[in-house]
């Protein structure tokens, strides 16, 4: 299969998270989605974009075949995006661009970090990850909960170019969860200066402070300036 050079690969399977990152690059630059989980999907631009007309189309690791799992088995969220994205990349022939997100809990010095997505275990949920967590801070008092969700974001070119960025967001853990929106410890996570969790806010809300939409604003520059520079070797 033949793929034109200004597809983008989001190294994810989570429709939720393709979601949110699109929505989020839409604010950065012009976004036509080709995934058929969202086929024909346009973004508009907004307010504090980068345009330089390029177009990038979108897709996800479903609409690949024969693309194996990835084990995210580095000791830092940085080596996991950059493993991920540096996969995709030579085995689909696109530009890929993978996160990795970590929640960090000054009670639990710094747990569960790298372990976020798979705290509770091998095959564990959203919510037994939570569950676990506020477990394990059942004798913290609510001036002890502090945390910080930190996301790194790595975008790698089929010749192996690779930069990562990261985006923080400051916050603490909730006595337990509140809200149905989001996924991941949306519902346990408060942001500072907020009185409602990620999964009480609207993706709208969410995406104009998280730590994925902080680090995604940070690498648009280069996932531009990139694509662009491909189009002009084109012609």
């Amino acid at each position: 299969m033949i793929v034109k050079s200004k597809t983008v690969v989001i190294a994810t399977r989570n429709k939720n998270k393709m979601k949110e990152m699109l929505a989020i690059l839409s604010g950065s630059c012009p976004v036509r989605n080709k995934s058929r989980h969202r086929r024909g999907c346009r973004h508009a631009l907004r307010a504090g974009r980068i345009s330089n007309g390029v177009k990038l189309n979108f897709k996800m690791l479903t609409d690949f075949e024969g693309i194996p799992e990835i084990r995210e088995d580095g000791k830092t969220l940085k080596a996991n995006a950059l493993k991920k994205a540096g996969m995709v990349s030579r085995v689909t022939g696109c530009w890929a661009l993978a996160d990795d997100t970590g929640l960090e809990v000054e009670y639990l010095n710094g747990r569960p970090g790298v372990f976020s997505a798979r705290y509770a275990g091998p095959g564990c949920s959203y919510e037994d990850n939570c569950r676990k967590l506020l477990k394990q801070l059942a004798n913290a008092d609510i001036g002890s909960r502090k945390a910080v969700f930190k996301c790194v974001i790595a975008l790698v070119s089929p010749a192996g170019r690779a930069v990562a960025v990261q985006g923080i967001l400051q916050g603490k853990i909730t006595l337990k969860p509140a809200g149905q929106n989001g996924f991941g410890y949306d519902p346990v996570f408060m942001p500072d200066g907020f009185k409602k969790t990620l999964a009480q806010m609207s993706l709208k809300q969410k995406n104009s402070i998280s730590h994925r939409a902080d680090a995604l604003r940070k690498i648009a520059p280069y996932l531009l300036s990139s694509v662009k520079t491909l189009k002009e070797n084109e012609t």
